[in-house]
């Protein structure tokens, strides 16, 4: 059986310096810009956890290509930054044969690589990727990502957040046919989603995916993170002006900042 984790969350942003921005008066500190290349037309910025498990992924089109077109689809389609897609760690061909499997394949698994600048040095993160079919999960682009250099994606000098972040927990969010997103959460994972209070729980092994009964198209809103230091986090956002709200061991800020998602920080 495949073992699948959430790898990275991919956030859509028509403008990585403008969302970079919104990310530094989070208190993250984004990694420089780097292009993909293999006529990807895409580049990005991350934000790396300390727990060198997850991280996120603030992606823009960079040109039209063939591989950019779900990109520049659903920017179209939606007009805002917004959560585009969740990678999630794997063997890609073990999961490439597994999607074929399960009906919901996009194809054979690829390699690609980006050029990192590590301080100085010149290093090559390099991925396998296995695609799913289009709406394999309603409204949400999802993917394995198979890392093989995986201390240039995690670059130690980018993991210590001034917000005191260690990990992503959770993405939430909400749809109107949860019966629906639990059966293709499923189908992918290759085992049933869980139902918690009337919630559609998917849990991975590093963040956990939830959906609650909305209305409309399925859709992720906000992302959730574990920090080391809950008053470091208040005093760093408050440093930024930051408004947020807080009550018992948690912290959120809504999506005025034009990052995309909202953000809440727990202490655990």
């Amino acid at each position: 059986m495949v073992e699948l984790m959430v790898d990275h969350v991919l956030i859509l942003h028509d403008d990585l310096e403008l969302g970079a921005l919104a990310a530094s008066r989070l208190g993250f500190r984004p990694t420089p810009t780097g292009h993909h290349g293999q006529g990807m037309g895409t580049a990005n910025t991350t934000l790396m956890m300390p727990d060198r498990a997850t991280y996120i992924e603030l992606l823009t089109v960079t040109e039209a290509t063939e591989k950019s077109a779900p990109m520049r689809a659903a920017m179209d389609a939606r007009g805002e930054p917004h959560i585009f897609g969740i990678a999630l760690k794997g063997e890609a061909e073990a999961a490439a044969a597994h999607f074929a499997q399960a009906g919901i394949s996009g194809g054979p698994a690829f390699g690609f690589s980006r050029p990192v600048d590590l301080s100085g040095e010149s290093a090559e993160a390099r991925f396998s990727i296995a695609l799913m079919a289009g709406g394999a999960i309603p409204g949400l682009h999802t993917f394995v990502c198979q890392h093989h250099a995986r201390d240039v994606t995690w670059r130690p000098d980018f993991l210590d957040q001034p917000n005191t972040a260690q990990a992503l927990l959770s993405i939430e969010g909400q749809a109107a046919d949860l019966d629906e997103i639990a059966a293709s959460w499923s189908r992918m994972m290759g085992r049933p989603a869980k139902r918690d209070g009337g919630d559609v729980l998917i849990e991975t092994g590093t963040a956990n995916v939830r959906y609650r009964q909305g209305v409309g198209a399925p859709i992720l809103t906000l992302l959730r993170f574990a920090v080391s230091d809950l008053q470091k986090t208040r005093a760093c956002l408050a440093g930024n002006g930051v408004v947020f709200t807080a009550e018992g061991d948690e912290i959120q800020v809504s999506d005025e900042l034009g990052l995309g998602v909202a953000i809440a920080f727990a202490a655990v």
